[in-house]
């Protein structure tokens, strides 16, 4: 095939696979943020917030999962948790593996109880070495009904 031998008109619509395109760099997505036409690059996640605009001001602190039982555990995914104590029916005490500066923080939570309601709970706060947190049911009462609790918080920059 001669050098720019095959054209857009010489290709089947759909013949061209997501595994016939050249290999990505790790944790990038396609784009082109040249400002102008031409073929697409490997965009890192700040190349894409800036083309996209975005202005992301919270960064993440920790993260992780933990079950509700008599000795919470904190699932193996996590990161900068160090454990979770239960305190009483519906009540936690969540710990981090170092203190985190006294700054405010955005701490999310989520979890489903036994009749498969979500909760998803938003607070800020300042988080220094842990933070308590209780968990109801739909019905408004203190409840470890709740099989897995998922944690993310992030530091406000």
């Amino acid at each position: 095939i001669a050098d720019a031998g095959v054209t857009l008109g010489k290709i089947n619509i759909a013949s061209v696979t997501n595994a016939n395109h050249a290999a990505m760099a790790a944790s990038t997505i396609k784009g082109n943020n040249a400002g102008t036409g031409g073929p697409p690059i490997d965009l890192s996640v700040a190349q894409t917030n800036t083309l996209l605009g975005l202005d992301l001001k919270l960064m993440p602190k920790a993260f992780g999962s933990f079950t509700t039982v008599a000795s919470p555990v904190v699932s193996g995914e996590s990161f900068n948790i160090s454990g979770v104590a239960k305190v009483s029916t519906g009540r936690y005490t969540v710990s981090f593996t170092s203190a985190m500066s006294d700054v405010d923080y955005t701490v999310t939570l989520s979890y489903m109880d036994a009749s498969e309601t979500i909760f998803l709970c938003m607070l800020s706060s300042k988080v220094v070495g842990s933070f308590n947190i209780s968990l109801k049911d739909s019905g408004g009462s203190l409840s470890d009904a709740s099989e897995t609790v998922d944690i993310v918080v992030h530091e406000y920059v």
